[in-house]
């Protein structure tokens, strides 16, 4: 039994039994030619398609107690399956593509990042310039991913 209202990923013992292969093209740290399941998408409906392929899996649930500002404690449900695919691919590419250094700096902005939006200073100067870095260091970034998912995981069975 599910004990969430509308969860976008099924739970453990209705995962879907056939793996899905999913194909990705990414060009200057954006997705610009998306090929999923074998036809081509627009990256404008990238998250919409990746969130129903990835879902049926089962990838991309997060079940967690966290502390919350004002020091009480919570359960947070959180689903996003097409954002882990997303991670995932993005995780891959800076390991292909970026030096260690740049990847520590990149990894440091991401925690700032995701601040600046929690706590609602995302139109500041900072994070702008947080984007003006990351396009730089991923101005050169060409690279094609293949990746299989099934049954909870994510697992990148190409590179090119």
């Amino acid at each position: 039994m599910d004990l969430l209202d509308h969860p976008l990923t099924p739970s453990s013992g209705q995962i879907y039994d056939q793996a899905d292969a999913a194909g990705f093209i990414r060009l200057y740290g954006l997705p610009m030619r998306v090929r999923l399941m074998g036809r081509d998408i627009s990256p404008a409906s990238l998250l919409v398609e990746l969130n129903e392929v990835s879902g049926r899996h089962g990838i991309g649930r997060i079940d967690m107690v966290e502390n919350r500002l004002v020091g009480i404690e919570s359960r947070g449900v959180y689903e996003t399956p097409g954002g882990t695919i997303l991670f995932t691919i993005e995780r891959e590419l800076k390991s292909l593509t970026l030096d260690r250094e740049t990847i520590q700096v990149k990894d440091s902005f991401a925690l700032k990042y995701a601040k600046l939006g929690y706590v609602g200073r995302w139109f500041e100067p900072l994070r702008e310039s947080m984007d003006e870095f990351i396009l730089k260091i991923t101005e050169t970034t060409t690279a094609s991913m293949t990746l299989k998912l099934y049954k909870g995981f994510v697992t990148i069975i190409g590179r090119k």
